[in-house]
Parts: structure tokens; sequence; C-alpha cells
């Protein structure tokens, strides 16, 4: 084994970066066929990480989050606690994050963002928020490609939904709906209508309800049509969630958007697309209803869980992170 290292960590640290880009391309494979022993490679994993060659980068960061994943499942690093390795890889993480950034090539940098989702799996909620939230919310705002900021939102999103302190998630909350939806731009105003489709995908109608539904809906007021449009987009998948009783304020402040557009829209795309969405609520039936409360209580349910301190089954947390449904 020590003879075979000393051949891979020559191969990571050769000064031909088709080399190091060669060896970046298989890391993932390697780390899994070592299984527990996996740990040996973990300072070469560091260097790839930190390498300043983007064609390198290009080849390891699709599958960085699988290496972090086998890392985790084979005590390298731990949901629960913060290892002697963590800090490391995590310094090493953001260093290919500014180098990356440095690059014109917006897709590897969003698929850097896409990896990113995985480290609930790997890191404690509070050394994730401490290291890497701040990172991706200056994404979120700053960043020039609709894309990456989209995917920026998502991964934070993800990092709000498995964070295990209060003060920490409204951090993230509000940071998202001051600097997004109250934004003077109405490009970052758009980001937020899409962090919030990423929002019901993710979280319960309940939690989207008490924290996103209204700033949401406070679009539809927006002094620029294609936001109102966006809004109106998604008019019949908030009124599909309101289901309970308490739930009527919402659905009259639906139906007094609807009104009011109805009234005074003067955009003629806004005005079709009112009346289709309009058209397709009142077609609403009661199809599939129960699988959907079903869905709705599993998520409850595992955010509770996360509230508590609790860690989500991986198998659950994986589905989330991969966007496979269970």
């Amino acid at each position: 084994m020590e003879l075979w290292h000393s051949v891979f960590s020559g191969l990571a640290n050769d000064s031909c970066y088709i080399v190091r880009k060669t060896t970046a391309g298989c890391v993932h494979e390697i780390a899994k066929i070592l299984g527990p022993q996996c740990k040996i490679i973990k300072d070469d994993v560091v260097k790839l990480l930190r390498d300043d060659a983007e064609e390198v980068l290009q080849m390891l960061v699709p599958h960085v989050g699988m290496t972090l994943e086998l890392f985790c499942a084979n005590g390298v690093l731990s949901r629960e606690t913060t290892l002697p390795p963590s800090l490391e890889i995590a310094r090493a993480l953001l260093k290919c994050q500014i180098e990356l950034s440095k690059s014109f090539n917006w897709r590897i940098k969003t698929n850097f963002l896409q990896q990113m989702e995985r480290l609930p799996n790997c890191l404690p909620s509070d050394f994730i928020h401490q290291h890497f939230s701040p990172v991706v919310l200056n994404c979120v705002l700053e960043a020039r490609p609709k894309p990456l900021r989209s995917q920026a939102s998502r991964t934070l999103l993800i990092f709000l939904r498995f964070n295990v302190k209060e003060i920490q998630r409204k951090w993230i909350r509000d940071n998202l709906i001051n600097h997004l939806c109250y934004s003077k731009s109405c490009y970052t105003r758009h980001i937020f209508i899409l962090a919030c489709v990423h929002a019901m995908e993710l979280f319960s109608n309940s939690y989207f309800k008490n924290h996103f539904f209204e700033p949401l809906l406070s679009l539809a007021n927006d002094s620029t049509s294609n936001i109102r449009l966006c809004v109106v987009a998604l008019l019949p998948s908030l009124f599909r969630m309101l289901i309970m009783p308490e739930d009527r304020k919402f659905q009259t402040s639906i139906d007094n958007i609807f009104s009011k557009l109805d009234m005074m829209e003067k955009d003629k795309d806004v005005k079709d697309i009112l009346r289709v969405k309009l058209k397709e609520i009142k077609s609403f039936g009661s199809t599939n209803k129960h699988d959907y409360l079903i869905e709705q209580r599993r998520k409850e349910e595992e955010e509770n869980k996360i509230y508590q301190g609790k860690n989500v089954t991986a198998g659950t947390t994986s589905n989330i992170l991969t966007g496979k449904k269970v």
C-alpha cells in the first residue's frame, strides 16, 4: 500500500498539469476502491483542490461531493463533530472556490456549488455556517450569470435546511429576503423568485408559508412586468399549498392579486398568463392529494428532527441533496 500511495501521490503532485488533471479525474474512484483506507489520499485530494490549473479543477470538481461523502463514511470527516482534517479540507475547498472565481467558465463554478450541496452530509452545520455560508451568500449577491446565482441560492437553502441553530437559520433567511426580495435591481429580485422555487422543493409547505410566502407574494405588485409575470406563473403552486384552515389569509391574498391584476394590469404577457393560471387553479381537483400530504408530512418530520439536533438518516438526506424523490 505504501508503494502504491507513493506512486499515486507522485502523480497528484506531478509538475505537468496534464498528469494532475488525469489523476484528479479518478480520485473519487480511488477513494471508493480504498474504502476504509481512503484517508491515505486525503493530503493528495487537498493538494489537488488547491491546484491553480483550471483544467485540473475541471476534472476534480464534478466528483468532489462524492469524494467528501466517502471520506465521511470512512471516518476522515464527520457530521457530528469537527475532526482535525475538517479545517484542512475546508480551507482547500475555499481555495478552490477562489481559484474558480477567477475563471470565465460559469458552468464549472455552478458545478462546484452543486457539489457543496453535499457538505451537510460530511460536516457539522455550525462549521458549514461559519466557513461556507458567507461565501455562498456572496455568490448569490455578487455573481453575474443567472444560473450561477440560482444554484448558489439553492446551495444556501440546503445549508439552511440542515442547520440546527435558529439564530443561524434566521441569518440566512434574513439575508436572502432583505438582499434579494427587496433589492433595487429587478435582476436580483428575479433571483429571489428562483430561490423560492428551490425552497418550495426543499422545504415543507408549513416552513415555506412561515418564511417565504408573503415576501414572494409582495413581488406580484412589482414595478417590473417580468417580475409580476414570474410571480403569477407560480400562483398555482402557491395555491396548492393552502390546504389548512389557517391558510385562509393566504388564499385571500392570492384572490386579491388576481382581482387587482385583472383590473389594473396593462402588460399583455402578464394578462395572458394571468388568465391561464386562474383557469389552472379553478381546475384543481383532489388528484394525488393523499400522496402530496404524505410527502409534506415527511418533510415536516425531517425538519423537526434537524431542529432538535438529530441527524436525518444519510439515505433521506442524500435523496434531498441529489434531488431524488422518496
